[in-house]
Order: C-alpha cells, then structure tokens, then sequence
C-alpha cells in the first residue's frame, strides 16, 4: 500500500482498453478543418444490444491547452456509461495532469487541469482528451451531446471552443433463423483445448466462492498472474442479484511494486455494477511484472444467496499504453442467513414494555439563514459579514424554493488579498432525501472555488424539495479591505438531469484591521511595572515516543456536545524525507459525522509539489492521500500536520474512537517509512 500512497501523487494517462487493439484509432479525432472544436467521435457509431461500444472526446487545433472540462449527455435507455478515463494528450508536453469527474444518471462531467506555470507549454493541435465505454441496452438512435465545454490556458485564459456532437446506431434485431432446413454444424475432429497464448495475463477473484452471513464485511481480492511490464488496469465486474455492496476499493500492492507512482480515480459502484482501475507513472522506471493482487474490494453482505460476480470488461496496458492480452475469471459468494436469536420467555409475568420518549434530534446549528430572498436562488448566505483580519468566518451556498434537486455545481469568487479559502464541503440538503451523494474533488484556484455533488441512481426516491445549504465554505481574513462572494458556472438538476432555472445572488465581506477600543472617561495612567517577556506556547503536535517515527491524532482526546463541531490533527513525528502519506480513519458514524479533511502545510514545505486525489468516503471511515512529485527537493524532516479533519457530533452520546487504518508513509523514492500509529478518541456529551 506505500507504493498506492506515493502514487496518490500524478494523474495519469489510463488508457481505455476493452477490447484489444489501437484505443486512439477506435476514439478517433476530430475531422480536420478551421478552427478548434472539441467533438465526439466517431461522429456516426454503430453497435448492438450488449456489445461494447468504444468513443472518445477529442480536440483540434488545440493552441497552448493546459485544461479542458466538459459535459457529456446520453439516453440511459440506450447505453450504460462503463468508464470515461482520461487519454494520454493532455499531458504529453510534459505538464503533470490531474482530474475529477462526476457521474450521474445519463451524463458525466469531467475535467482535467495541468499545474504550474509555463515552460512547458500547454499541448498543441489534435488529440484525444477522454476514452469512454459504453454498453448498449436496447436497440434504436441516440446522440452523444457536449456542453458546458471550456479549454483553458496554462496562463488561465478560457476559451469556448465550437463543439460537434455525435449519433449512435444500436442494432437491436435478433439473428434470423435460416431458411428451409438449417445445416448441421458438424463437431472438430478433436476436443483439443486452444492454448492461452504466450504473455497472457489473467486475472481472478480470490478467494473464488468465499461463504459468508448477513452483515459480515469481507475483502476480495482481484489478482493478476503472469503479468509483464504493466502500468495501469481498469475492471468492470458485473453482480447478479443484491446479496452483497461494495464498501471501498482499494489498489493492491502489484501496480507500484516497482516505484511508479499509482493514481485511482474513485471508484464507481452500485448494487450491480463496479468498475475500479489505477494509473502510474515514473519516467524510466519498468512496470510491474509476476503476479500479485492488483485491488482490494471490501464488500458487506446484505441478503441470504449466491450471488456471482463476472468481469464485463478487462484493462491492462504498459507504461507506453499499449494493450496486454488478459484472461479474466469471475467468482461467486453464498450470503447465509446466520445464526437467527429465539427470545427467551421470562419467568412468571412479563413486563409490559413502556416506550422511552425519544426526544428528537437537535438542529443542527447554522451561523447564517437557509433561505434566500426569495424561491428559485441560488445566494451567498449570510449576504454580508463584517469580520477583523486573522478571523476565519463560514458562508452557506444556499438553494431556495428548488423542486426534486438531484445535483449541483457552484463556483464561488472571491479577492485572495482579501481571504484565502480554507474548506469546501457538501452540506446535508441534497442527500436529505436519502438519495446517495458524490460530489468530485473541489476546484481550487487563486479567487474561487468550485464544487460539484451529485446524487446516483434513478427515483425513487426524489430529490429534495424546498429550500437548504447546498455547501459551506470556510474563509480566513488575510487583509482589511472588501471582498464580494459571488456565485457563477451554477447548474442545479433533477435526478433525471433537468436543469432547474436559477438566479444567483452573491454576498460580500468586510475585513477590519483589529483597534484598540478607547476606555469610557478619562484613561487611567500606566503604572510602570515589570513583566517578563511574553514567551508564546505552540499547541503541542508532537506524539508519543514509542519510536522513531510516530504518527498520531491530536488531541488524542476531547470531549464534544451533542450537535457540536470538533477537531483533530493527523501529526507525523521526527520523520525524515517524507514523500507520501495515505490513511485511513475509522469512525464510529452514530456518534460522529464526518464534515471535511484539508491537507496541512507539512508535506509542501520543503518546496515540493502536492497532490490530493479525492478524498474517498466510505459508511464507517474516509481515505485521505497526498503525494509529492519530483526526485528533488528531498521531502521534509521533523514533525508537522499531515492534515486537519471535522466532525459533526450526532444527538446520541458515547465515545468515538479515532482509529488509523491501513496507514503508509514513504520516501520520494516510494520506498515506506516504518511508523506506529497512535489512534485518538472523540466522547459526545
């Protein structure tokens, strides 16, 4: 898992390999002409019901690009979205690429940024910026539709390209039946078994037919054998039957064994559908070869069954992208009812069971209104804040009079000499229903924020109705002056992805420098008194000695009220030349609510460059990754934040522990940093 914690570090160029053979020729690019266009090709596609259908987003005549993004919408009644995954374009005049995307009923959003300034440029001319497989389900016509289609210089200046959509054939007929008296298939002469060919990989659950009960989580592992140089997988695993869900996914230790840095995009699952793959990158360094397990898939038992699990589709590919051949073996898991509990009578007369009034839960509290000004806004709330400089205050983006919201997307702007943005997150209206959430990773850029939550699956049940926060978003004072906060590249939707009609109102803020107040009457006179030197007390951040490297949680505890906010820093300890670092924080979800989780300012403070994929939110626990780029500068020594976490308390009381699971640290050479881990505790009151 180290190698999979220094791989958070680089957005790669994953390939869409479904089926074998060239993937840019199967995409295609964009017809030559005047002019750039960002298009969907093939621009006429033909398939049929069930079998893959291979399309690409592309640009021409792109001119210094450094970012794209772009909405893509389909008939779910005709093609099911298997994976859109980012192509090798992008970053092919050497810029490091990163990416998000969201997904949801009949349509995704994706969008790709390069960092840093100039040299090296941005791309230039024709490529492909998106791999997409779909599969068709029923037969008929339907369109490809591009929107929302922004390119965008290393320099940050946009542009509106002209976009070209695209038109597919799905044939949905049955074979004819011959004519008159069919012919007999005649037998080969020998049952003899066609070899695997030589350099096949396979790939395979394990273990293969696991037995479990209602309500056990257990991990299956996808393997892989007989791999050569590889550099990046992607799996698409179909479940009959809701016996099992998937909990998280995870990288296996195979695709970074050898130092290249490993990326996972977020997996994508419901009851019937996973699909899971990983990038790496590392210039001159070989892929990964042998056997070993290339995912973890933790899974919770759900109902009494067989249910089995078939790959639909199979990706490996080599540093240059280039298709290897892989087999692929499914498996099955029977779910038991378990042991079931037969009440025991009670001697003589049983009590009658006397209900305790439950009160309900407290509000949770909200520092600004909720509503808007008036239905169908989407506003900055409160409008105006009046804060002294050093101050950290909280703004809600919030929708009011909305119908069945199904997803959003917000950009807020504000004057960095004025505040600098320190969170973004979801806030509780969108999922209120219910209706499970994903929201990409934030955009963050010098100015503004963006933010894009979703919610997956059809009704029902429905989106959430009325008005409510859609995000909050915390500031820091830098500077006296005003700052307006104002909203643009809104976009709100129902679950079916209607967009609903919204105006946007904006807000501001006034930032004081910090005065004296004057005393009431006369001052009295200062009496000349000797004071030693003031000497400042830094909140202690360092953790037990129990080693020589340590990772730990602080405070290791505190006490929280019920409907409260609270606190912890995830600290490393006298560690030296730190690269990467991935963990995982277990929680227990009746007493805590998990809010958001910010990267510190420790692992960039040598001077290299950090990324943060996604942070990866699961039932009882979230994943938090950050990777630095680059053999030089070395990575920083000592002891710093590794990232700073909130939590909402629930209504209920008890005690939370905080425990770090599957925690890695590494070098830049993605070698691991041994360390023990210190967990902490959280006791709701």
């Amino acid at each position: 898992m180290v190698a999979a914690a220094a791989a958070a570090a680089v957005v790669c160029a994953l390939v869409l390999l479904s089926q074998p053979g060239d993937r840019a020729g199967a995409a295609g690019l964009c017809a030559p002409g005047s002019g750039t266009l960002v298009c969907v090709q093939p621009a006429a596609a033909s398939s049929a019901i069930g079998q893959p259908l291979v399309a690409g987003v592309a640009v021409r005549n792109a001119a210094d690009l450094a970012a794209f993004q772009f909405r893509l919408d389909y008939d779910p009644a005709f093609l099911v979205l298997n994976s859109a995954l980012p192509a090798p374009f992008l970053g092919s005049s050497g810029r490091s690429v990163s990416c998000t995307q969201l997904t949801g009923s009949g349509h995704v959003v994706v969008a790709c940024v390069t960092q840093g300034p100039a040299p090296p440029p941005g791309v230039e001319g024709a490529g492909v910026l998106v791999d997409l497989l779909f599969t068709p389900v029923n037969g008929g016509t339907t369109n490809l539709v591009l929107s929302d289609v922004i390119l965008t210089t290393p320099a940050a200046v946009a542009s509106s390209p002209a976009i070209q959509n695209a038109t597919v054939t799905i044939d949905g007929s049955t074979p004819t039946p011959c004519a008159g008296t069919c012919p007999t298939s005649t037998p080969p002469p020998t049952n003899t078994p066609i070899p695997t060919p030589p350099g096949t990989a396979s790939v395979a659950l394990s273990p293969a037919s696991p037995s479990v009960n209602v309500g056990d989580v257990f991990i299956w592992s996808v393997d892989a054998a007989n791999v050569q140089n590889l550099a990046a997988f992607q799996f698409t695993l179909q479940m009959t039957g809701a016996h099992v869900e998937l909990i998280s996914a995870a990288p296996g230790p195979l695709l970074g064994s050898t130092g290249r840095a490993v990326f996972c995009p977020p997996v994508q699952a419901s009851l019937s559908i996973v699909t899971f793959g990983c990038v790496t990158n590392g210039a001159g360094i070989p892929g990964a070869s042998g056997s070993g397990a290339l995912a973890q898939l933790t899974f919770r038992a759900l109902n009494p069954g067989l249910g089995t699990l078939t790959f639909a589709s199979i990706a490996l590919a080599d540093p240059l992208s280039e298709n290897l051949l892989a087999t692929a073996t499914g498996g099955a898991v029977l779910v038991g009812s378990g042991a079931t509990a037969t009440p025991t009578a009670c001697p003589g007369t049983c009590p009658t069971a006397t209900p305790s009034p439950t009160p309900p839960p407290p509000p949770t509290p909200v520092a600004f209104p909720t509503t808007c000004s008036a239905s169908g806004i989407v506003c900055v709330q409160p409008g105006t804040t009046s804060i002294l400089v050093g101050d950290s205050f909280t703004v809600g983006v919030v929708a009011s009079g909305v119908t069945n919201l199904g997803a959003y997307q917000f950009e807020l702007n504000f004057n960095p000499a004025i505040v600098s943005m320190q969170s973004v997150a979801n806030a509780t209206f969108l999922g209120s229903t219910g209706r499970v959430v994903l929201c990409a990773a934030p955009i963050v850029a010098p100015g503004s924020v963006r933010l894009a939550c979703s919610t997956l699956g059809p009704p029902p049940p429905n989106g959430p109705s009325g008005s409510g926060v859609l995000a909050v978003v915390t500031f820091n004072a830098s500077a006296a002056g005003t700052s307006s906060l104002s909203l643009s590249n809104t976009v709100l939707t129902t679950p079916s992805n209607v967009p609903i009609s919204v105006s946007l109102t904006g807000g501001s803020v006034t930032v004081s420098a910090a005065t004296p107040t004057p005393c009431a009457g006369p001052c009295p006179t200062p009496t000349s008194t000797f004071t030693p030197t003031a000497t400042s007390t830094p909140a202690p951040i360092s953790c037990p000695p129990i080693a020589a490297t340590v990772v730990c949680v602080v405070p290791p505890f505190q006490v929280a009220s019920s409907g409260g906010t609270v606190s912890v820093d995830l600290v490393v300890d006298e560690v030296v030349n730190l690269a990467a670092f991935q963990v995982e924080v277990q929680y227990d979800p009746t007493l805590l609510t998990y809010v958001s989780a910010t990267n510190g300012v420790f692992l960039g403070s040598s001077g290299r460059t950090i990324f943060c994929p996604p942070i990866i939110l699961n039932l009882t626990s979230f994943v938090f990754s950050c990777a630095s780029i680059g053999s030089t500068p070395p990575g920083p020594d000592g002891t710093g934040i590794l990232f700073h976490a909130t939590f909402q308390a629930t209504s209920n009381t008890g005690i939370s522990p905080l425990t770090l699971l599957q925690f890695d640290l590494a070098d830049p050479l993605a070698d691991p940093i041994p360390a023990p881990a210190v967990n902490g505790a959280v006791e709701v009151q």
